[in-house]
């Protein structure tokens, strides 16, 4: 293989591995609530961009969905905080 064309797929490569590590699939309104309500409360947008990350690894949407109807009940989800807690401080 050529060096510029080898260059090419070591970079496509990289690419689609970084992108399968975000985890499941989120419809692109739900990615952006998460990180805008993430924001809001104070996190930064590295901080926030990781917890999203974590979420997506461990939940599809419909788990998150349901994760989300939990929260605005006003339960306290223990495994969120402590799936999240590696991202604080960035």
């Amino acid at each position: 293989m050529r060096p510029g064309r080898r260059s090419a797929f070591l970079l496509a490569l990289a690419f689609a591995a970084a992108c399968r590590d975000r985890g499941h699939p989120y419809p692109p309104e739900v990615v952006e609530n998460f990180l805008r309500a993430c924001i809001a409360t104070g996190g930064s947008e590295a901080a926030c961009q990781c917890s999203l990350d974590a979420v997506r690894r461990r939940y599809t949407i419909d788990e998150y969905r349901a994760i989300e109807q939990r929260v605005a009940r006003g339960e306290v989800l223990p495994e969120l905080a402590n799936l999240t807690a590696d991202c604080r401080g960035r």
